[in-house]
This record gives structure tokens, C-alpha cells and sequence, in this order.
């Protein structure tokens, strides 16, 4: 739930913002760059200043730089250790410029993350979780594929949390592509 506070109805004194329904300040600190990935290169290691990783969640997008294929421009983004990003694609084809945010949170109640391969073989895959709260959670996901022709089709992949306990995922062209992904499951008090 977005909520918005301040203006002109509000109190003098009050801040103007969005709640986003999360009890208040739940932000402790926020990261953000920007990389480029070489050509050629197919990891990036990041380092950050020291985070709690099962209170913070990783977000990135790219820019297609020089390329445009699914392979090059799609990042599997993780945090591999407090101090870490770790960002990954599956082709080497051309330069690609990721910017990333880590979020670390106050107020966490758990954190529950994994990675997952989708094979050429299949559309669908399934994960059990331990149960959160369907009201108090976000579900993120980074995704890498290793397709390197130029069809728009392999960029998306499809997931919902069904209930509390499980994650589906779906792609849309299971024969052409693998999909490599890394999902978090951040659930507040």
C-alpha cells in the first residue's frame, strides 16, 4: 500500500513523501552505482561498504551499451558476501552498463533467497519456501539467460508468489533458452 503524507492538508512541520506501507522508516541504508561490463567479461564484483545481508535486497537494470542480445544485457545480480555484489551475465558479447542498488532494511522479519535454472527443456519451475506473511512481503528477481540472437521473448520471465509457501516461475520460450535465476523473498514485521 501506497500512501501519501504531507502537502497542503497536512501539519507545517510534517514531511511531505510516500509511505510505502511498511511501517515507517524501515530504510537503513541505500547503495547504488553504476558498472560497465567489458567486453569479453562476464562477471563483475562490485564492492560495497558492509551490509546485513539477510536484511537487504539487490536491484539492477542495464543499458544496452553496444548490445542488444538477450545474453549480454540480462544480469543475474546476488549479493556473494556483506561486502560483494556480485553481478553475472551469460554471453561476453559487447559492453553492457548495469546500474545496481542494494537496499538494507530495519524491521526485517526474515529474508529467503535462492537461485534457480530454468532449462531449455521446460517453461515452469516451482520453489518451497518457509511460509511469510502474503501481506508483509516483497518478491525480487534478477535473471540471466544464454541466448545471444536478438529476440525480445527470452527478456522476461514471469513470477508471483501463489501462497505462502511457494514461488512460480515461467518463461516463454523453453526450448531456445535457459534462464539463471536469482530470487529473494524479503518478508517485514
Amino acid at each position: 500500500m501506497i500512501r501519501r503524507f504531507g502537502g497542503a492538508s497536512g501539519l507545517a512541520v510534517q514531511p511531505q513523501g510516500l509511505d510505502l506501507g511498511l511501517g515507517g522508516s524501515n530504510i537503513k541504508s541505500v547503495q547504488s552505482g553504476e558498472v560497465t561490463i567489458s567486453n569479453g567479461t562476464d562477471t563483475q564484483n562490485v564492492t560495497i561498504a558492509p551490509i546485513d545481508v539477510t536484511k537487504s535486497i539487490v536491484l539492477v537494470c542495464t543499458s544496452p551499451g553496444t548490445s542488444s542480445t538477450p545474453g549480454a544485457l540480462l544480469i543475474k545480480a546476488k549479493m556473494a558476501t556483506a561486502t560483494n555484489l556480485e553481478l553475472k551475465r551469460y554471453s561476453t558479447a559487447n559492453a553492457v552498463v548495469v546500474s545496481w542498488q542494494v537496499v538494507e532494511f530495519n524491521n526485517v522479519k526474515s529474508k529467503q533467497s535462492g537461485y534457480l535454472v530454468i532449462d531449455n527443456a521446460h517453461l515452469t519451475s516451482t520453489v518451497a519456501i518457509s511460509a511469510v506473511d502474503t501481506n508483509k512481503y516483497m518478491l525480487l528477481i534478477s535473471f540471466g539467460c544464454d541466448r545471444i540472437e536478438n529476440y525480445n521473448q527470452f527478456m522476461v520471465v514471469e513470477y508471483r508468489l501463489t501462497n505462502s509457501t511457494t514461488i512460480d516461475f515461467r518463461h516463454f520460450h523453453g526450448n531456445l533458452a535457459n534462464h539463471y535465476i536469482e530470487w529473494q523473498v524479503i518478508e517485514f514485521n
